[in-house]
């Protein structure tokens, strides 16, 4: 389970690498026909100098400043992904020290991944032994195949079968 959280890690500090390197390809791809543009401009009007008139606020750098700047967001990328790694490795090898499991952290982080809400701390698993809550039974199905336990709000299929004229004890298990 830690190394499947590890590789999950590894995997997205990967595809954030690939993002930044496929930026990078479409900018150099986007300045070399910028530059086949102006200079197939600048040869229709026999010129060697640029035709287009500098838009306020926006300054027109040179492919070689533009090929630097990505160089620097490349590296940072990389340096990113390094720091990135080395936290991930950091944690897996505390989690592996403390015996603690990536069910247990999922249960710590609460619902949909994010940290449980303060004073509602999140169950662990029961330990071995521990006593564990029975699933409720399924009170009502239909055709569909869908199931209710009859606890809590009445799915929508149910009450869109009660909408049209169905009665829930029509349903029963």
């Amino acid at each position: 389970r830690i190394e499947e959280f590890g590789r999950f890690l590894c995997r997205e500090a990967g595809l954030a690498r690939q993002f930044v390197n496929g930026a990078a390809e479409l900018l150099r791809g986007a300045n070399s026909a910028f530059q086949c543009f102006e200079a197939e401009e600048a040869s229709r009007h026999g010129s060697s100098i640029s035709v287009h008139p500098p838009i306020k606020g926006i300054t027109m750098k040179s492919p070689a400043s533009i090929a630097k700047q990505i160089a620097k967001l490349q590296a940072q990328a990389k340096a990113i992904s390094r720091k990135r790694h080395t936290v991930v490795s950091a944690i897996l090898k505390q989690m592996e020290k403390s015996d603690v499991s990536l069910a247990e952290l999922r249960a710590a982080m609460g619902k949909g991944g994010k940290p449980a809400k303060a004073g509602k701390r999140a169950k662990a698993a029961p330990a071995e032994g521990g006593k564990t809550r029975k699933k409720a039974a399924i009170k009502y199905r239909d055709s569909s195949g869908n199931t209710w336990t009859g606890r809590g709000r009445a799915p929508r299929w149910m009450m869109e079968a009660e909408k049209n004229g169905h009665k829930r004890e029509e349903f029963a298990v």
